[in-house]
């Protein structure tokens, strides 16, 4: 008997840590949590945008900010009011009197938001849970894009 329990004592945290590295692959890992502070760690180079025909401002995000790319993020913001519709919308670190498109702000401060079903937009803030997507060419976009995102209450 003594052994039995024994094997059971080694097995048991044999199996959690499997499960531990399964997790990701069956799609159980939790969002990882992303702030504007964390998302201001970019600089910007200008550089001719030969589509455009002019010279546009390119971000350089640091190593920390990369490292969110692709991954599914959550983040909170306040609701940028554009007559756009209920699956396309921006948000920002801060209240729309402050924020980039009233020139208190950068660039970095703002994110589209792609949702996969129409929300309501009444409200000031909102937290969302998407895949972080980042843009370093199309000068007609942020550089902060979340795609397949939903809402989180």
């Amino acid at each position: 008997m003594k052994n039995k329990s024994h094997n059971l004592f080694i097995l048991i945290p044999f199996l959690i840590f499997l499960l531990g590295l399964a997790a990701p692959i069956l799609g159980n890992t939790p969002p990882l949590p992303l702030t504007w502070k964390a998302l201001a760690k970019v600089s910007f180079r200008s550089e001719l945008d030969n589509t455009l025909g002019y010279k546009v401002s390119r971000p350089i995000f640091e190593k920390s900010v990369e490292a969110y790319e692709n991954q599914e993020v959550v983040i909170e913001g306040y609701i940028v009011p554009l007559e756009i519709g209920e699956k396309y919308f921006v948000i920002s670190a801060y209240p729309f009197a402050s924020c980039f498109f009233c020139g208190q702000a950068g660039i970095e401060t703002v994110m589209e938001v792609y949702v996969n079903k129409p929300i309501r937009l009444d409200k000031e803030t909102i937290k969302v849970k998407g895949k972080l997507k980042l843009n370093r060419k199309d000068a007609n976009r942020l550089i902060y894009i979340l795609e397949e995102a939903q809402e989180i209450r």
